[in-house]
């Protein structure tokens, strides 16, 4: 069936309004028994999924975009990682600050799990900004809470190694000992 059928049927299961974006054409096979009017829209974006498409929340419409123009798109903006976004917001842009990790290496390691979304590291105030569908932005928020906690390496103690020149290291070692313990 043509995309824009399956689309029109599961938006009015689902009790929502899409508008398609100019070219947005493909064709669907699906087999679908008595489906429940809560999961309509679930089902929508999974098609959406399989057709490389997005659902941007524009008021009280979605509009259907491709993924790749998607991040250029008006979408809802998140901040932090405490503000699980629900599925009906669609496509939009969570910001969220990191306390141990480096956003630049968080990247290397979220940027494989978000196939149709995008994750930049933006260096001056080390936050991550993510750009996909919301059930991404959940994974990715959930990655990122278990990955962005204090490590080991962070608690271990450091060795410094200083040269004397106008002391004797047994006399300085005692006045340190009895200074700090």
């Amino acid at each position: 069936a043509d995309l824009e059928l399956v689309l029109r049927a599961l938006a009015d299961l689902a009790g929502i309004n899409v508008v398609l974006a100019p070219g947005v054409k493909a064709k669907v096979t699906m087999w679908i028994d008595r489906v429940p009017a809560g999961e309509g829209f679930s089902i929508l974006q999974a098609i959406l999924e399989a057709n490389n498409l997005v659902a941007i929340k524009s008021g009280p419409v979605y509009k259907i975009v491709p993924a790749g123009a998607a991040a250029q798109q008006p979408t809802s903006i998140g901040i932090g990682k405490d503000d699980i976004p629900t599925a009906e917001r669609g496509f939009l842009t969570q910001i969220v600050p990191l306390q141990y990790l480096s956003a630049e290496e968080l990247v290397k390691v979220l940027q494989p799990l978000a196939a149709n979304g995008r994750v930049q590291a933006y260096r001056e105030t080390n936050r991550l900004i993510l750009a996909a569908p919301a059930p991404l932005v959940k994974r990715l928020l959930e990655t990122i809470r278990v990955l962005d906690v204090p490590g080991q390496q962070r608690e271990t103690q450091e060795l410094y190694v200083y040269h004397l020149e106008n002391a004797k290291a047994a006399e300085l070692a005692n006045t340190l000992t009895s200074v700090f313990g």
